[in-house]
């Protein structure tokens, strides 16, 4: 359900930022590591696809700031999990792509560590993103006509998939289309709204009254306000 996991803030740098060498310039900085590592977007699929949904909703800075939380966005006091796969493969020499992609759904331990503790999906809502080019000059990642996205609750993902560690695009849009109608994925400017919709039908099924108080399994004790659930005790 609810975010209940404050992430470490993290300091934006600028790209300015030279290395340095006993206290002197060595002629290249933080910008010159950024374009000769991360220069080719399209081999950074995941990232690329997180940082598009974030924007979507709004949101500067990172939650998954060292990739190892089990979600990757906080978004109104929910945990959002999202999953990138592409038709086009830089790596296929051959130019060949294909419609069999997939996304991961697997479990985690609830109680980072303990490795006896409930494996279970620890987000409340999956973004599966496709980005539907089908050679290079079509999967331009810069371009945000060029990915689609899927927006389903981690119930649905629960009831429908069960203990698998992965689910088929295809599955997806069977999904989608169960829930919506259409196996259409959104545009990007339909993304937020799509996840506030599930927000809210979220919010529904726990009779979300202004200031009406849940008390989850752990104890703890939260309260509806402001469209959001606000942790007080």
């Amino acid at each position: 359900m609810a975010a209940d996991r404050i992430h470490d803030a993290v300091a934006f740098l600028s790209g300015n930022e030279d290395f340095t060498l006993n206290g002197g310039n060595t002629g290249f900085n933080v910008l010159d590591f950024w374009r000769f590592q991360f220069s080719n977007l399209s081999d950074m699929q995941g990232r690329v696809g997180e940082f598009i949904v974030a924007m979507a909703l709004g949101k500067k800075t990172p939650d998954n700031n060292n990739g190892w939380t089990l979600w990757d966005i906080d978004y109104r006091g929910y945990r959002i999990e999202v999953k990138t796969t592409a038709y086009y493969q830089p790596w296929r020499e051959d130019g060949t792509w294909s419609e069999q992609r997939s996304f991961g759904i697997t479990k985690s331990h609830c109680k980072e560590g303990d490795p006896t503790s409930e494996l279970k999906r620890m987000n409340d809502i999956y973004v599966f993103v496709l980005n539907k080019g089908k050679n290079k000059q079509e999967a331009d990642p810069l371009q945000l006509e060029h990915w689609e996205f899927y927006v389903i609750s981690t119930s649905v993902i629960n009831k429908e998939c069960g203990d698998n560690k992965s689910i088929s695009l295809s599955k997806v849009k069977k999904l989608y289309k169960k829930v919506l109608g259409t196996d259409e994925g959104l545009p990007f400017d339909k993304l937020k709204d799509a996840v506030d919709r599930i927000i809210n039908g979220i919010n529904n099924r726990f009779n979300d009254i202004e200031g009406s108080v849940i008390t989850k399994k752990d104890g703890t004790q939260w309260e509806f306000r402001d469209g959001k659930m606000i942790q007080i005790k």
